[in-house]
């Protein structure tokens, strides 16, 4: 592996000082700062929307992105013969955010808040990969009522089973709530995001970095054409599964996002819809059933009652979210 890489990084102006692996990656330490040395797939047309995101929140002075390395003859890729795909990145030395520092969930819904702000006019073009929320919605809801369907006719039933059946009806009202709500929503329906309708589309603490220097932000690989307003669910949602649905840990990230971009009743009730959803209960499914029904961990078991566990204190924090509205 040194001498590929070796290889590959011949193909860069800048110089290696040391190198460690991380998740999927090399950071490399260089004469120009840190590095990401990462494998890529294919070129996509979702790869030059990412790049151009990027590029646009960086001309707005959101600098702390890691915004792709061109090679020496000027391509975002380097190609091997053996036809192995690699590109590299800015990248950044510091701590990822902490779903339980109440600092940092406040910085990072800020950061997200001035993201959104500094994308409210960038230019869309078709094929840049739009999401369909209510699909969504739509398409899990099937999914679990195919999956009951199948756990009910089976003649032998394993703990997990038994205990998805018992919890089912309860998820599956809230699932097909928050679907019937989203199309009544004048947010969604009447598309009053307008010019808010880009998404990181994967902002969490892996993806939040808090450096030295202020916060950066990285991985757009799942950057798309949508509410903006999804991003600060898909942040929400995450802090408070892993918080018991603590409603301290959830009003601090409204409350920065707020403090920059403003929150209006409209906007509250879409993620008020957005939390009804039981997407935590619909991945536990799924992966069962994609896992061809057989044996389940005991850890998938835990994660089932975890979820019915939660289910009082979410409740309180969506009746929280509904009297914003």
């Amino acid at each position: 592996m040194e001498d590929k890489q070796k290889k590959i990084l011949s193909n860069y102006s800048f110089e290696v000082k040391s190198r460690y692996r991380t998740r999927g990656a090399w950071v490399l330490d260089t004469n120009q700062g840190l590095k990401l040395l990462r494998e890529f797939g294919q070129l996509s047309r979702h790869f030059n929307f990412e790049n151009r995101l990027k590029n646009s929140l960086y001309q707005k002075g959101l600098n702390r992105l890691d915004i792709v390395v061109e090679n020496r003859n000027g391509n975002p890729v380097t190609e091997m013969e053996n036809g192995e795909k690699y590109i590299v990145t800015d990248w950044y030395f510091g701590e990822e955010c902490d779903l339980r520092n109440k600092q940092d969930l406040y910085e990072a819904s800020k950061n997200l808040g001035r993201m959104h702000m500094a994308l409210t006019d960038f230019e869309t073009e078709e094929g840049d990969g739009e999401e369909d929320v209510g699909l969504r919605f739509s398409k899990h809801n099937k999914e679990l009522k195919r999956i009951y369907t199948y756990m009910r006719n089976k003649r032998r039933k394993n703990e997990f089973e038994i205990f998805a059946i018992d919890s089912f009806p309860a998820f599956y009202e809230q699932g097909m709530k928050a679907e019937e709500l989203l199309h009544n929503c004048d947010y969604y329906a009447k598309k009053q995001w307008g010019c808010r309708k880009v998404c990181h589309g994967d902002y969490n603490h892996h993806n939040v970095i808090f450096t030295a220097d202020g916060v950066a932000t990285t991985n757009f690989g799942k950057a798309c054409v949508c509410p903006s307003l999804v991003d600060v669910y898909y942040l929400l949602r995450k802090t408070m599964e892993k918080n018991n649905w603590d409603i301290g840990k959830g009003t601090v990230i409204l409350d920065g996002y707020k403090e920059v971009c403003g929150l209006s009743p409209e906007e509250v009730e879409f993620l008020y819809i957005q939390l009804l959803f039981p997407e935590k209960f619909w991945k536990l499914m799924n992966q069962y059933y994609n896992r061809k029904k057989a044996w389940m961990s005991q850890r998938n078991m835990e994660k089932l009652i975890n979820v019915k566990e939660q289910t009082e204190a979410r409740e309180k924090f969506l009746n929280l979210l509904k009297s914003y509205m």
